[in-house]
């Protein structure tokens, strides 16, 4: 079993370094790496607007995002033997999370587009005991879940 890694300098956005990915899926994608069956996969990802938005950010910020760069993905991994339409079974090992996150709502974006009317971001600090605490107007903890995407365990078994 091999090891792959796609690491991405944070610091810098997805069209500054195309080798680790893309924002659109698309067939002719040409994969960052090959793996086996039983490989493993290491991959550091982006957060949703590729670093627009900062621990310094606030809600008057969120207009100037620009939206065409949104969603960027880390990959896509070419898995030997994999024919589109297959499912593949992924064990996901590990997931660590920075020490900022974030929630923004923009107006006329996204699904609660029409419940904010003016721009929202509330900052989250990540600590060590997988807890978020938001700071906004409503201030209050919750256990850290980052969203790993579409996975066999939403999808029923």
């Amino acid at each position: 079993m091999a090891i792959h890694e796609i690491r991405i300098d944070p610091g810098q956005p997805l069209a500054g370094q195309p080798g680790t990915g893309h924002n659109r899926w698309h067939p002719g994608i040409t994969p960052v790496i090959w793996a086996e069956p039983g490989d493993e996969v290491v991959m550091e990802t982006r957060d949703a607007v590729d670093g627009q938005i900062g621990e310094g950010s606030v809600a008057a910020d969120i207009p100037g995002v620009d939206i065409s760069v949104v969603h960027p993905l880390t990959g896509p991994v070419h898995v030997a033997g994999a024919e589109p339409g297959d499912m593949l079974v992924v064990d996901i090992l590990d997931v660590s999370t920075g020490t900022f996150g974030y929630t923004m709502q923009s107006p006329g974006f996204g699904f609660l587009r029409d419940d904010f009317p003016e721009p929202f971001l509330a900052h989250t600090a990540a600590g060590e005991r997988r807890e978020c605490r938001h700071q906004a107007a409503h201030s209050g903890h919750a256990p850290a879940d980052p969203g790993l995407g579409t996975r066999r365990s939403l999808l029923g078994r």
